[in-house]
């Protein structure tokens, strides 16, 4: 009888932890979702218009949406670089939730992302990197309901000739870089070989075919990526409308020097004046006083860009405007673009 009883306390014992256990885990839960909630970081000091940094709500960063996109590995062979090899190298695609590859009637624009030093295509889905929830936020943008962004797919390639499929590299030892041919790459082999694979736009990949198609294609890049960027845009302006440099300054790969804000602007103008019909729109950011180095370079070429009315025009509306410029709190970091394409909801592909 005192077995039984025993038994009978324990388990109500038992029963009593478990019910605070999951008190305790239901007081602990996550807080509903919340994409309403909109904080602003404002910096006067640079114009003299206030520059205004949006920051996501927590919930598009925290909350894992249901319908989640689809991230992919594709690859692709190029010959550009006149040395006598092929380099085979590799993609990592994201695929927005309801991208269909039967639904050919849908197309999708396109966004290509470069990489910064030492990183990879893989850059947003590595296993270090997922503590930073790019998924998630590539998925809530995305959302039907919540999103702020219209559907389109992000193409990541790398500018390194060999690099592993497993993860990231480090600079040394690691043959490649931004270098003078890779631009060619791009418009040879990269957009033919992979858009081809999808439902986009351009369904002629001829070099015309690419150039016909450019309002639905925007090229972003990071750090040494932003580097990369400016010089793509130098050779590649045809081929993209939407540039989006991030953290990375001007250091032309053919030779010139761009040290004074003056023969930056002058690098930048000289692709524009050639291409005078070509409606373009170049959205720069810096990751403020959190990312210091970069502020002391990038912030006086945006003032004087700023300053050249007779090229760009200031402001968030693509109708109107060709030029915009954002500053966060955020520290020197690829990962913080999914936060950068938020901030230019109003701009890209509109």
């Amino acid at each position: 009888m005192k077995k039984v009883l025993w038994s009978v306390v324990s388990l109500v014992i038992a029963l009593t932890m478990l019910c605070g256990v999951m008190t305790a885990f239901a007081d602990e839960a996550e807080p509903e979702p919340d994409f309403e909630t909109w904080d602003t970081i404002v910096n006067e000091d640079v114009f003299d218009v206030p520059i205004v940094w949006d920051v996501l709500p927590t919930g598009y960063n925290l909350i894992e949406n249901e319908n989640k996109g689809t991230v992919i590995r594709t690859h692709y062979t190029t010959d550009a670089y006149e040395d006598g090899e092929t380099y085979t190298k590799y993609v990592t695609v994201y695929l927005p939730y309801g991208y269909d590859e039967n639904d050919t009637e849908t197309k999708y624009n396109v966004i290509y992302f470069q990489h910064g030093n030492g990183g990879s295509p893989n850059e947003f889905w590595d296993h270090i990197m997922k503590s930073a929830n790019c998924n998630n936020l590539f998925n809530n943008l995305f959302d039907d309901e919540v999103g702020l962004l219209d559907k389109c797919i992000i193409i990541c390639p790398t500018f390194y000739f060999d690099i592993p499929e497993d993860g990231f590299v480090t600079p040394d030892g690691v043959e490649g870089g931004d270098r003078s041919f890779y631009y060619r790459e791009i418009v040879e082999d990269l957009i033919p070989q992979i858009e081809s694979q999808f439902n986009v736009y351009c369904e002629d990949f001829s070099d015309e075919g690419i150039k016909a198609t450019r309002d639905h294609r925007a090229w972003a890049g990071y750090s040494r990526g932003s580097m990369c960027t400016w010089n793509v845009m130098h050779e590649d302006f045809e081929y993209f409308k939407y540039w989006m440099p991030c953290s990375g300054g001007i250091n032309p790969l053919d030779g010139r020097s761009a040290e004074t804000v003056e023969e930056k602007f002058a690098y930048v103008k000289e692709i524009l004046d050639a291409h005078p019909d070509l409606d373009f729109f170049l959205s720069c950011y810096v990751g403020g006083n959190a990312d210091q180095k970069m502020m002391a370079d990038f912030v006086p070429m945006m003032q004087y860009f700023y300053e050249q009315t007779d090229t760009f025009s200031y402001g968030t509306d693509p109708v109107v405007n060709n030029f915009y410029f954002t500053i966060s709190e955020y520290a020197h970091n690829d990962l913080f673009f999914p936060y950068i394409l938020a901030n230019n909801r109003s701009i890209i592909f509109k």
